[in-house]
């Protein structure tokens, strides 16, 4: 019985151990890194394929450690190459992930680089290229563009926890959708140094430490269009240093301090359906000389005076500088302005003491067709739209911020009450 027992127990512990081992695979070796320099240097460098447009050379499914070298290093190409499904990692403070330099038609696609100088960067005129569906963290910066790097396409690339996330420098008609920068120290999106004519479309920037998206130095004719700035800890969206001619459409921000932020340097930048978060708020605007915007709490104002009423939209904005102006535009939809007269809106100001008309040559009032309140400001403060708000309804004295759906619902309440009555004294009738 003893050596039974004993048999047992050690081929149950020998059964653990081969259990053990199978759950438990060795860690593979990594690939070493791979660098071609001309066409000539991609067939010995272990890519497959030939080239040409139809037959890409390909790199695939390696694991590359970068910690002695750019782990994929390709310079000067014009062949149409792919690489994709790779790990390249532990470049530290010397080497980047990934690094393309006066390399056109590449592809790199579903990649993972981390804890690299730039996870990938596409240098010196590299044009042409499509970076799509990569994640990049733990760099000093996720994904750079640089010196003349023009033409290229950025597409549902995720960057988190870099330094910063997403930079364009130097570098022109570049086209970036869907990306998702998160979680990063400084920037989540950043635009610097003469980058023009870039387009930005469906991306989010948002938690990050310092600023959602920049446009920095020169950077002019911009388009961004349905970007998301959200919970950064400081500013969703800013442009400083002669940026100009910038368009913003149908941005969502909602962030610590500053939605926007413009100093006094960019000029004829324009934003169209801004969504502030508060409420929520819609706002169009153009400015000059710098003006930082930011979404108010509804509660957190004072009330509005007697007769008038609210629309529960609100936006604080302040200057950059003693000339700067704004043109806003408050937007609203036909349910928002039930209980107020909507030919009496205007846009007011909270100027301390009470609520006044906004200022500005005079430019303040209402497109009743298109449903917008507009003014030109010139003084700054918290603003927001009020109208004459309609006389209280079957004797309910409504308070001037009380919510313009719940009219609809006291009038429904009231005329149900009274075809209820009416209903029951037909019954009674004999």
């Amino acid at each position: 019985m003893k050596v039974k027992k004993v048999k047992k127990s050690l081929f149950i512990a020998l059964l653990i151990i081969t259990l053990n081992i199978i759950a438990v695979p060795l860690a593979s070796a990594a690939d070493p890194t791979v660098s071609v320099n001309g066409n000539a240097g991609f067939t010995p460098a272990g890519f497959s394929g030939t080239g040409a447009p139809g037959d890409p050379y390909i790199l695939e499914n390696k694991n590359i450690d970068a910690s002695s070298a750019n782990g994929i290093d390709i310079e000067n190409t014009d062949a149409y190459f792919v690489i994709k499904n790779c790990t390249v990692y532990d470049g530290g403070s010397s080497f980047d992930g990934i690094y393309l330099e006066n390399v056109t038609h590449g592809r790199i696609e579903n990649c993972t680089v981390y804890n690299n100088t730039v996870g990938i960067y596409l240098y010196l005129s590299s044009n042409y290229n499509n970076i799509t569906g990569n994640t990049a963290y733990n760099n000093t910066a996720g994904i750079v563009l640089s010196t003349s790097s023009n033409n290229s396409t950025l597409t549902s690339n995720t960057v988190y926890n870099n330094i910063a996330g997403i930079v364009l420098s130097t570098s022109c008609d570049n086209t970036l959708i869907g990306n998702t920068a998160h979680n990063n120290t400084l920037y989540g999106i950043f635009l610097y140094t003469n980058c023009d004519n870039n387009t930005l479309t469906g991306n989010t920037a948002c938690n990050n430490t310092n600023i959602g998206i920049v446009l920095s130095t020169g950077c002019n004719n911009n388009t961004l269009i349905g970007n998301t700035a959200c919970n950064n800890t400081y500013y969703g969206i800013v442009l400083s240093t002669s940026c100009n001619n910038n368009t913003l459409n149908d941005t969502y921000v909602h962030n610590m301090v500053w939605d926007f932020a413009s100093d006094g340097t960019c000029a004829d930048n324009v934003a169209y359906n801004f969504h502030i978060s508060c409420y929520p708020t819609n706002i169009s605007f153009t400015y000059d000389n710098g003006i930082a915007l930011v979404g108010v709490p509804i509660g957190s104002l004072p009330p509005t005076p007697l007769g008038l009423k609210g629309i529960r939209m609100y936006v604080n904005a302040t200057n950059a500088t003693a000339t700067s102006w704004i043109l806003l535009n408050i937007s609203y939809a036909d349910p928002d302005v039930l209980g107020v007269y909507e030919e009496t809106l205007m846009i007011y100001r909270w100027n301390g003491t009470a609520w006044v008309p906004a200022d500005g040559s005079g430019v303040n009032g209402v497109n009743t067709a298109e449903n917008y309140a507009y003014a030109n400001i010139t003084e700054f403060s918290n603003f927001g739209v009020l109208g004459k708000a309609i006389p209280p309804v079957g004797g309910f004295v409504l308070p001037a911020e009380f919510p313009s759906y719940s009219v609809m619902f006291i009038i429904v309440a009231i005329a149900a009450s009274a075809a209820a009555t009416i209903f029951a004294r037909r019954k009674l009738q004999p």
